[in-house]
């Protein structure tokens, strides 16, 4: 799962069926609209749909990320997402523990801005999208919001 080189893209590599996300968190998927005469390639985000002709994302002035199964690295997954710090450590960390006024502190944020770093069977560790309690060893709280639970990041 994490063989991840989640990296910015330029549009002329995309095509159908490819999977991005912008640098606040917006995840969507390119597919082809229009007949066989008149075939554009276009973003559908949750559920609804633009052209890119509408959008053209050469004017973006920020970086797009192509995405791998919904699996980002911890690079772009801390560009895009932005951690904050635990204010309640004397050290330079990034997330909270799982009990006590740090896990108070996290309850405060939307689910949104929740993500839980997991255990996994394979005995590698996870970011996941969302406040879970099953194999977690800590939390964090980011500044921008996911909106697909689905996200999983590789923590290295």
């Amino acid at each position: 799962m994490c063989n991840t080189t989640s990296t910015s893209i330029n549009k002329k590599h995309l095509k159908s069926g490819d999977l991005i996300i912008s640098p606040k968190g917006t995840i969507a998927i390119l597919q082809h609209f229009g007949n066989d005469s008149n075939r554009k390639l276009g973003l559908k985000i949750d559920g609804s749909s633009m052209m890119l002709g509408l959008l053209p994302l050469s004017s973006v002035a920020v970086p797009i990320v192509k995405v791998d199964n919904y699996t980002l690295n911890m690079e772009d997954w801390e560009r895009i997402f932005e951690p904050i710090q635990n204010q309640f450590s004397n050290k330079n960390i990034d997330y909270f523990e799982t009990y006590g006024e740090e896990l108070k502190f996290v309850r405060t944020h939307k689910d949104n801005q929740i993500w839980t770093l997991i255990d996994g069977n394979d005995g590698k560790l996870y970011i996941e999208a969302g406040y879970h309690l099953c194999n977690r060893v800590h939390y964090f709280v980011t500044k921008n919001t996911w909106s697909n639970k689905n996200l999983v990041v590789c923590y290295e």
